[in-house]
């Protein structure tokens, strides 16, 4: 896991964003063959990272392919119609803006160059982590607890997600929704699932079976 990324908690704990700044700019002799290549490999699981978040409660999912911000690679928005002035850092089509401000509900935002780092569907599965978390329902003081050193050990060279327990939570389950979980960070993702509808939860396991 690269300790570039970062995710800013802003007033409601489970909203965040994922930073890339520091990546080399993209350029069509050095990325954007190996990028659709790379988009071509992962978009199968991609797309069942993408049902799985619709399932379990995210209005939608959308591929940005050029944020007006693209040091963002993931944006997790539990409620669009308070935060839909986020659009324009996406560079989404105004038709596309008019559509999303017609509802209210969660929306996750992805960065097509996220692919590039980490894989987009480590990305998405991060921001779904971020909403699993919300379905724990946490209560405020869970969520401002300490992280523990435990915890910190999960990824111990990322240090940016050991600011708050959220933060964690959804890089765990970037690993665990993506199988690249080990045993203590499985541990944590199973304890946080317990506290999910039984509703969700069901669908959540049924995406890791494979069914």
């Amino acid at each position: 896991m690269c300790a570039l990324q970062e995710s800013i908690i802003l007033n409601r704990p489970a909203m965040s964003w994922t930073n890339r700044s520091s990546l080399p700019p993209l350029t069509e002799s050095n990325d954007l063959r190996q990028t659709r290549r790379t988009w071509n490999e992962e978009r199968s699981e991609f797309n069942r990272l993408k049902s799985l978040a619709l399932a379990i409660g995210v209005e939608e999912v959308i591929v940005s392919p050029d944020p007006a911000t693209p040091e963002l690679r993931g944006l997790y928005i539990p409620d669009w119609a308070e935060d839909a002035d986020l659009a324009r850092e996406w560079g989404l089509p105004e038709r596309k803006t008019r559509s999303l401000d017609r509802k209210s509900g969660t929306v996750i935002l992805i960065n097509y160059w996220s692919i590039v780092e980490q894989g987009a569907c480590h990305t998405l599965a991060h921001e779904i982590g971020h909403h699993i978390y919300d379905l724990a329902e946490f209560t405020s003081h869970e969520r401002s607890r300490p992280v523990t050193a435990v915890m910190r050990g999960f990824f111990p060279f990322d240090a940016y997600v050991h600011q708050d327990c959220d933060e964690i939570c959804a890089e765990s389950f970037a690993h665990y929704l993506t199988g690249a979980a080990n045993k203590d960070v499985a541990r944590h993702c199973e304890s946080v699932l317990r506290r999910v509808p039984e509703e969700h939860r069901r669908k959540i396991r049924m995406f890791l079976s494979g069914v």
